[in-house]
Order: C-alpha cells, then structure tokens, then sequence
C-alpha cells in the first residue's frame, strides 16, 4: 500500500518549493514526486516571478528530483479570469497578462517532460474543458454558485478527486508501482478550502489520489 504525503503550502512560487526541496520532500527518500507548481508565479501579484525563472526553477527541481526518485509533473490547472481580477487586478501582471505567464508555465513543463522522459499531466487543459471552469455550481474551481465565494482559482472537493483521477492514471500505469509518494506543491495540493487541509485524509487530491490507490491494490 502506498504512503502519502502532502508537501503542499499555501501561497509558494516554485523557488519557495526549490528551497525547501531538501526538508519537505527529498528527506522523505520518495520513490516518486508528483510536482504541481506555477500558479502563484504566474497568477499571485504579490509574487509574481519573471516566466523565464519560472521555467529555470522547473528545471533545477527535477534535476533535483530525479537524482533520487521518478517525477510526475502536473501543469497549473486553469482560472477562472473574472474571479481572479477581484483579488489580482490586471494592472498588477503590467504587460504580460495571467494567462499567457500560465501558457508559458505550460510550456516549460512540457519541454521539461520530454527532454527527462517524464509524464506530464496537463491539468490546464482538463479544467479548461467544458463545464469545469466557470460559475456553474459543478465546476471545478470554487465559485459563488458552489462556495459561496468569488475565487476562480482553488478547487473544490469534487474538483480535487477529478484532479485525483488525473493523477491516478498515470500513477497506476507506473512499473513498479511506487510506495513513497511525495505531492509536491502549493494550496492547489495542500487543499486550501477543503477538510483535511494539508494531509492525505480529507478531501484535497493527495488524499482522494491515497485513496483511489488503496482501491487498485
């Protein structure tokens, strides 16, 4: 049975998670790290980071990383824009708006995976499909309709588990299967707005992903 655990802190950029690389994950001696980062580089205007640093981190984390375990690398989920400019105005991106620093986030990382050789899972283009992003109460991310609250960027608990899912598929699909699982990340993986914020029992994807896991054996 696999062991979890949630590396997730609120409001870190990629550089924040390169400097607590050693204390948080590798210490851990993880057979596999699932790194999902780049939102608040690219969408926090208190801590916005130049793309081209973003894309340096990325690559000096799975450097890092993949001297002592397998990597799974996850794309920043999409926002929902108009939420987002009621905590971020536009003015604070200057030219260069939220989205395209998460198309360039995007991009890093697939460049990233294909020269390591490793997955990536593109959660950009899952959120943004159909019906996930929005204000319609089944969307992913937290809206008025289904939290009550105007946020656009942080999902919900079903949103998690579809997160999970994603996850899962290509957690599965590896031989051997991992053991020691360390999710690496920010509030998107801590779980902020959720039960169980910051472990592997509550509703945030680490712990639908422990879950989905058990089931499979």
């Amino acid at each position: 049975m696999a062991t979890l655990i949630n590396a997730g802190i609120g409001g870190n950029t990629t550089a924040e998670m390169l400097a607590r690389l050693d204390r948080d994950c590798l210490s851990h001696r993880p057979d596999l790290v699932i790194l999902l980062a780049g939102t608040n580089d690219c969408c926090n205007s208190g801590k916005l980071r130049d793309p081209a640093d973003t894309a340096a981190t990325y690559a000096e984390l799975a450097e890092r990383i993949y001297v002592v375990s397998r990597l799974v690398l996850v794309t920043p989920p999409a926002v929902h824009p108009p939420y987002l400019k009621t905590r971020h105005p536009d003015a604070a991106y200057g030219s260069m708006p939220a989205l395209e620093r998460l198309r360039r986030a995007r991009a890093a990382l697939f460049a990233l995976a294909e020269a390591r050789g490793v997955p990536c899972v593109d959660l950009a283009a899952i959120t943004a499909g159909a019906g996930l992003i929005g204000t319609d109460p089944r969307c992913w991310l937290m809206n008025e309709a289904n939290a009550a609250k105007t946020d656009g960027v942080h999902p919900t608990a079903e949103g998690y588990r579809g997160i999970a899912a994603a996850i899962g598929a290509v957690v599965l699909a590896l031989r051997p299967r991992p053991e020691r699982i360390v999710c690496l990340g920010d509030s998107i993986t801590f779980g902020q707005g959720v039960p169980g914020a910051g472990g592997v029992d509550g509703e945030n994807w680490p712990a639908w992903l422990g879950r989905m896991l058990a089931a499979a054996g």
